[in-house]
């Protein structure tokens, strides 16, 4: 079959597991056969940050732009499936995952002052092999608008550039990621008729805590209702989609995500803990956000620590509450026994994964938690929050509920007091997650895919 799919993050540019996400299924769903045109963000490094200045290059002259799509593609890490399955489409767009209005406004005005130095375009385009800016219309005009004024002018901006490639290609099905790309795929579905698949990872409750923005939770209804098919990561997101969108249960599809061993490992740089006296490392790796609760993760380490003092936490990941999380660390009086890493990638996971001792993913709401498979299949045993979808695979970890600090802090210091149950844990949690492949999630959502084009061979083989 042939698929149009909407995506966000594709490694090696991603922030969270929804490139992870978007890899593995598509690698796996190219093995399978399965063509595939995948509408991604257009990025290009800049080295004023490890983000990622995302420019419209119909705005500028570009020498040699013909090799511009081979370049990129390059830099994708594609199996030979991919390459021969896979037609990418990129789309200028500051969007991500995991984007709020405010951040979206300090994105735009950042990227609007780096833009208006002539100098820092030709330092963009030198990481691209004999693409450089003609000199006539290196500068942006300033009547002109590359990106959207807010957030919701951006996601409309990107629908409208989505169906001008979708009309330029033939397909069977419709495929969106999370409600950024909903709005484009309900506007391509009433375009072609062709039926629309969405893939839900996390809803706007999930992220907020119950203080949604109403116009993100008015895009996600329109998704979810106008889609033929939902795909949820979890029977957890699956009854939130039930609950708060009001949609037809029998249209909801529960598919777990999964995680490949090779996955763990991949190309980074320098960071390495080195442990001293004896001490035992306690990791939590995500976003600093409301949604993953590092909160509660430092507040369980303050009373682990007082049976265990020679227990070490470090704290991986950046986002909104990284101030306020060293703030709370002194206030606990723990700010010596915690680290703070920053955002990590690559090999700096490998690394971190392979010095832990003990994972603890303390969610407030985890539709699925990709790096909890991470940590399994990296041989570290876990502790898990009750809130999430890897929880309803992952039988063989400490379960607690997220606000529960003396449960969680108490099975933190016998994990770590009795190596017989540590391996206990490590040894079947990996057994009991063997099966969970991106192969296996990509057969299954292949089989749902066919069943909505009505290929009825691939459905039920």
């Amino acid at each position: 079959m042939r698929i149009l799919m909407l995506g966000w993050e594709y490694p090696p540019v991603k922030s969270g597991g929804l490139g992870t996400a978007c890899y593995g299924l598509t690698k796996e769903l190219s093995a399978l056969g399965h063509d595939i045109i995948f509408v991604a963000p257009f990025a290009i490094a800049s080295e004023k940050s490890r983000h990622l200045n995302l420019l419209d290059l119909s705005r500028y002259k570009i020498k040699n732009s013909s090799s511009l799509r081979e370049q990129i593609v390059e830099r994708l890490n594609l199996t030979a499936d991919m390459k021969k399955h896979i037609t990418y489409e990129f789309i200028s767009s500051l969007l991500n995952p995991y984007l709020t209005e405010q951040k979206y406004s300090q994105e735009l005005l950042t990227l609007a002052k780096y833009l208006r130095k002539k100098k820092n375009l030709r330092k963009i385009f030198q990481t691209l092999h004999d693409c450089e800016v003609l000199e006539n219309d290196s500068i942006p005009d300033k009547n002109k608008q590359i990106y959207g004024a807010n957030l919701l002018q951006e996601v409309y901006e990107y629908s409208l550039k989505a169906e001008k490639i979708a009309a330029q290609y033939d397909f069977d099905l419709i495929v969106a990621h999370d409600w950024m790309t909903f709005e484009a795929a309900v506007r391509i579905k009433r375009l072609t008729g062709k039926p629309f698949c969405a893939h839900i990872h996390a809803t706007e409750f999930d992220r907020t805590g119950g203080n949604i923005n109403k116009l993100i939770y008015d895009l996600e209804l329109l998704g979810l209702r106008e889609a033929d098919t939902v795909i949820a990561n979890s029977h957890f997101t699956k009854e939130n989609c039930l609950k708060y969108y009001h949609i037809d249960p029998r249209k909801v599809m529960p598919i777990h995500l999964a995680m490949d061993k090779e996955e763990v490992s991949s190309a980074g740089n320098d960071f390495d803990p080195v442990k001293t006296g004896g001490e035992k490392f306690v990791l939590f790796l995500g976003r600093l956000t409301m949604q993953k609760g590092p909160e509660y993760f430092l507040r369980a380490a303050a009373k682990a620590l007082q049976f265990s003092p020679e227990i070490r936490f470090i704290v991986a990941g950046s986002g909104e509450k990284f101030s306020a999380l060293i703030e709370l660390a002194a206030q606990l009086q723990i700010a010596n026994r915690v680290f703070f890493t920053g955002f990590l990638e690559g090999e700096n996971i490998r690394r971190v994964l392979k010095k832990a001792d003990l994972f603890v993913m303390s969610s407030v709401a985890e539709p699925f938690g990709l790096v909890a498979l991470e940590a399994v299949k990296a041989n570290v045993p876990c502790i898990v929050s009750k809130t999430s979808g890897v929880s309803e695979i992952l039988h063989h970890a400490g379960k607690v509920d997220f606000w529960d600090t003396d449960e969680m802090a108490n099975q933190m210091v016998n994990i770590l007091k009795y190596p017989s149950l540590a391996d206990t844990l490590r040894v079947n949690a990996a057994h009991e997650v063997e099966a969970y492949t991106w192969s296996w999630t990509a057969q299954r959502t292949a089989q749902v895919y066919a069943k909505m084009i009505g290929q009825k061979e691939l459905a039920y083989g």
